[in-house]
């Protein structure tokens, strides 16, 4: 499997991506981390959100949570059935207000 990705030229600044992390240790035991990325090229705009919390007991015991929920397609999909010689679009329609979600916790 093979994932190419097309970068578009500067001239449209509407094709940008912006985005950020960050982290802060609220205290010795707490810290609370956020990310966040938006992509506003029209009707394929996307954007991620996400949010953790690491809960530290000891430096071997912690507790980690994690949420975030993504909107719309990060870029066009496409598959190759000859090694990457010729190239068919999947159905964009399939993917009309795709959005996804994640909750998970680990430690």
């Amino acid at each position: 499997m093979a994932r190419y990705e097309y970068t578009p030229a500067f001239e449209d600044i509407h094709t940008w991506t912006t985005g950020g992390q960050g982290n802060v240790w609220l205290n010795n035991y707490v810290r609370l981390g956020v990310t966040a990325s938006s992509n506003d090229s029209g009707t394929d705009g996307n954007s991620l959100r996400g949010a953790d919390l690491t809960l530290l007991k000891s430096t071997d015991s912690w507790v980690k949570l994690q949420t975030g929920r993504s909107d719309g397609l990060d870029s066009s999909s496409f598959y190759s059935t000859d090694g990457g010689f010729a190239f068919t679009n999947y159905n964009t329609n399939t993917f009309t207000n795709a959005s996804a979600r994640l909750k998970s916790a680990a430690s």
